[in-house]
């Protein structure tokens, strides 16, 4: 059987984004993804399963058991009381993910679960870690990263990944070519995470997780580039991690 993989969604309530009424009724919330993450999850032969904002611990719990890797997608701001920090300079950002997404991460370290975590998942793997992360990163005089209005599909910035690390030894190279739609990065790594890749400009873009079989976090977005069958080779490598 294909192994199932737990995406994490989005959880949009009134006060976090400010048309969210026009959506529904008013005070209805929602949970939400983009399909980017099942296509490439189906592509790489595993089988794909929603993470709703579950109200009881005790559910997500039972769901996580069922699943056999976990997948920490992307979506809004952290909270920097998360990591200790006042808030300077982010955009929204919501308490439930927070909470449910970590809560996420950690599970899946303490139980040597595989995890792939993308562009919001590799800092809330950072911050689970004990992390910090740049609120902005222009502000703290790095290049913008946010991609603008380029093709989700394109690979824009190059990206250089340590010798001898797992994300090289999954693309067959050091040099990638990958998108990025982000403000906020890792600043200082969390315990146990070891960096794996940087920009040009040397934001961090690939951590990995050592003590797990395992756990990678990137800071772009490989289920965007959807007709790369560079990008395609982490999915593989994540969904066969996940074979029991």
């Amino acid at each position: 059987m294909r192994p199932w993989i737990g995406i994490t969604m989005n959880y949009q309530e009134d006060n976090v984004i400010a048309d969210a009424s026009q959506l529904g009724a008013k005070g209805q919330y929602f949970d939400y993804a983009a399909v980017d993450y099942i296509r490439a999850i189906e592509r790489a032969g595993g089988m794909p399963v929603w993470l709703p904002t579950m109200a009881d611990p005790d559910n997500l719990m039972e769901l996580l058991d069922r699943c056999d890797g976990l997948l920490v997608s992307g979506g809004h701001d952290m909270d920097p009381s998360r990591y200790g920090e006042k808030n300077t300079y982010t955009g929204s950002f919501c308490t439930k993910r927070d909470e449910q997404d970590l809560f996420v991460t950690r599970y899946a370290l303490e139980r040597d679960k595989s995890l792939l975590a993308i562009c919001r998942g590799i800092q809330v793997l950072n911050v689970a870690c004990g992390g910090t992360l740049y609120q902005d990163l222009q502000k703290a005089g790095y290049q913008n990263h946010s991609g603008g209005d380029r093709p989700r599909n394109e690979g824009w910035h190059e990206v250089l990944l340590e010798s001898g690390s797992l994300p090289a030894e999954i693309y067959g190279k050091q040099r990638i070519m990958v998108n990025s739609y982000h403000h906020q990065a890792v600043k200082d790594l969390g315990e146990g995470l070891t960096l794996a890749g940087v920009s040009g400009d040397h934001v961090t873009e690939a951590v990995v997780y050592t003590k797990n079989k395992f756990a990678v976090g990137v800071q772009w977005h490989p289920e965007m580039m959807y007709d790369s069958t560079e990008q395609d080779l982490l999915f593989q490598a994540f969904v066969k991690s996940c074979m029991r």
